[in-house]
């Protein structure tokens, strides 16, 4: 999944921070490790077939790296890159109209509006876990705001440095084009492995 021209347009953009919640990571390596287990348990004590296991594994992996772990922001002073689990894109701050928080960290431009994975926002009855010293002065109590832009959530906290970023760099100019690739040999390997994943377990069971 290297794109070159991504990772080349986070380099150039200076004072890059990188956000990335840790919940959904050690989430991954927990999987990691209940897979590992299984398989070697399936392998050496059962007569699991060696490329069935070798293949459910590769997948469950494959799509735990692609859910859990891969999804990231990167903010640097120029633009923000986003690593989404099939997509990479690079959003020049001179691009972004506005964003929003619903569902997850949303950045609308003028061309399409991009959803970031790493930046989920919480149900909405989360709102009873804001601490009012979180609240603006103007807004009286914890219901005037949304769970979704609480500092304290990942969509609020990613929000928060956005927009941030914006603030500082109010002056840039339109200096680069909003670069997005899809990743489709890891779209068609993830789709092979789940249709071979449910052939083992439908006719080879």
């Amino acid at each position: 999944m290297r794109d070159l021209k991504f990772r080349e347009l986070v380099n150039a953009g200076g004072d890059a921070e990188i956000f990335r919640p840790k919940g959904p990571l050690y989430s991954a390596f927990a999987g990691y490790i209940f897979v590992g287990l299984l398989s070697y348990t399936s392998i050496a004590y059962t007569d699991d077939d060696l490329f069935r296991v070798l293949i459910v594994s590769s997948t469950t992996v494959l799509g735990l790296y692609l859910l859990l772990q891969r999804p990231k922001l990167h903010l640097t002073n120029l633009g923000i890159g986003i690593e989404n689990p099939l997509s990479s894109i690079y959003v020049p701050w001179s691009h972004v109209r506005e964003i929003g928080t619903k569902y997850t960290m949303v950045i609308e431009t003028d061309l399409r509006t991009i959803k970031c994975w790493a930046a989920i926002s919480p149900g909405r009855r989360n709102h009873r876990a804001i601490d009012p010293k979180e609240l603006p002065q103007d807004m009286r109590d914890v219901s005037q705001i949304k769970a979704a832009e609480s500092p304290l959530s990942d969509s609020g906290a990613a929000a928060h440095l956005a927009r941030e970023r914006i603030t500082r760099n109010s002056s840039r100019s339109k200096t680069a084009d909003i670069h997005f690739v899809i990743h489709r040999t890891t779209q068609i390997t993830l789709v092979c492995g789940v249709l071979a994943t449910l052939f083992f377990a439908i006719f080879r069971s």
